[in-house]
């Protein structure tokens, strides 16, 4: 009865998302309607535009690689974890249509907000120029999401008419690249303290950490390294030796950003990822290649995240994570954590030098460092980040990511990770087009492959 009633509300959400997608991005809001007195509500919508609904979204990454497995009962998962995602999977029309809800509503605001003559104005404890920041910082992000997924996107800001967007079409990658680190610089500058902050909400620290992540995506390796070591400078910040205690909440100086949940915002992640008897679907069990990985090294502190059903339904159904633990689904969804910072710098320093930060990372973990005897060269340096990327973000949102940036970097073969892809020029490795989007939008073009 549970099943069914949980069906019966995705297939409510789902009908009410495609009604809603059908309107033009930039006509959700009028922009008209608000004023000084509903910045600060306003602002809590952009947050809740990143959270309501992204669930799922936020397992795409894992679900597509090799962290998580499907199980059961919604095909639309099982397509994405075989990388053969249909046009009308109604979970990628969501998500692009998710997307763009969130843009939206970001352009609105700074619409709004750069009509105010005085930026330095005070509103609910923030000035104009605070607010446009968070706006334009969760803009880069969403838009981080989509480009990495779908590769060119249409691009969408305040300075786009409704007309154009009726009818834009998708800018490439490298013309999107730039404006994100412009929106996020400009946050960068404007924003509040993390002591001010803290994790809930945007800061510059979690802000100056999304920027390195682009420079990193951009393969701009010095700057990613200036902005990664920016953060691990911050005395408002830290990596934690205690590693349960991150999703815990014991200890917050790790978690730069993150989204909650709520027992009662039905946003939970962690309720598809857990087994039955912990209140969850079990719909995503964690890979048993990513066990094995682990289990090179047996002292690895995060492997107690990896838990052993007492009654597997198979091979590939023997494994649930704990990560996300709280069966009252209130649980929070890590957006950007200070270890990044040291795996990105290390990647940005390269070899040998990057093992530095890579062992500062792994001696938080109770891991041996690594030399330059057991990592003799650049490319087993660059296989043992992808490795330490994979164990310490495993479930968060970046592994899929990861393999096709790296493996097309750094020449490895991608096959080795991903056995339904042929190569790193395999069409699949980009999402299709939602086939619902296209009909709206006649000058979307789909991606080759598709």
């Amino acid at each position: 009865m549970k099943n069914k009633i949980l069906l019966l509300i995705i297939s409510l959400i789902v009908v009410s998302c495609s009604a809603y997608f059908d309107k033009p991005p930039t006509n959700a809001v009028n922009e008209d309607d608000i004023s000084s007195t509903t910045y600060p509500a306003i602002r809590i919508g952009l947050y809740d535009a990143i959270q309501t609904g992204w669930n799922l979204f936020w397992l795409t990454e894992d679900n597509s690689s090799d962290n998580l497995v499907y199980r059961a009962s919604y095909t639309q998962h099982e397509e994405i974890d075989n990388n053969m995602i249909s046009l009308n999977n109604s979970f990628m029309n969501n998500d692009w249509g998710y997307i763009y809800r969130a843009i939206s509503k970001c352009n609105k605001f700074i619409i709004a907000l750069n009509k105010e003559t005085d930026q330095t104005l005070s509103v609910g404890g923030m000035t104009v120029a605070q607010y446009i920041a968070e706006a334009r910082a969760i803009r880069a992000y969403v838009y981080y999401k989509g480009i990495t997924l779908w590769g060119d996107m249409p691009y969408l800001d305040e300075n786009t008419t409704l007309e154009q967007a009726l009818t834009i079409s998708r800018s490439p990658v490298a013309d999107i690249l730039p404006k994100m680190i412009a929106d996020l610089k400009f946050a960068q500058d404007n924003s509040r303290a993390y002591s001010v902050t803290g994790p809930r909400y945007l800061s510059k620290e979690s802000i100056t950490a999304l920027l390195a992540r682009v420079y990193l995506y951009a393969d701009d390796l010095p700057n990613a390294r200036i902005e990664a070591e920016k953060v691990i400078a911050s005395t408002s910040v830290q990596i934690n030796d205690k590693y349960f205690d991150i999703w815990r909440g014991a200890n917050e100086k790790e978690m730069l950003f993150y989204i909650a949940g709520a027992a009662t915002d039905q946003n939970s992640h962690g309720f598809y990822l857990r087994a039955e008897a912990n209140n969850g679907r079990f719909e995503l069990p964690v890979d048993p290649t990513l066990v094995a990985d682990f289990a090179v090294e047996p002292v690895d502190i995060r492997r107690g995240i990896i838990a052993t059903l007492p009654n597997p339904t198979g091979p590939l159904y023997t494994y649930e994570t704990t990560k996300y633990n709280n069966a009252d689904n209130s649980d929070i969804w890590p957006v950007v954590r200070v270890a990044e910072m040291y795996l990105i710098s290390a990647e940005a320093a390269g070899y040998p030098a990057g093992l530095t930060r890579l062992n500062e990372l792994r001696a938080k973990r109770a891991l041996p460092a690594l030399t330059t005897i057991n990592i003799p060269n650049p490319a087993a340096f660059a296989t043992a980040v992808m490795r330490e990327r994979r164990l310490e973000l495993c479930f968060e949102g970046h592994r899929f990511t990861d393999l096709k940036r790296m493996c097309k970097k750094y020449n490895l073969n991608i096959a080795n990770y991903l056995p339904n892809i042929t190569g790193i020029n395999d069409p699949m490795l980009l999402y299709p087009v939602p086939q619902d989007q296209i009909l709206i939008n006649p000058n979307l073009t789909q991606n080759p492959g598709y």
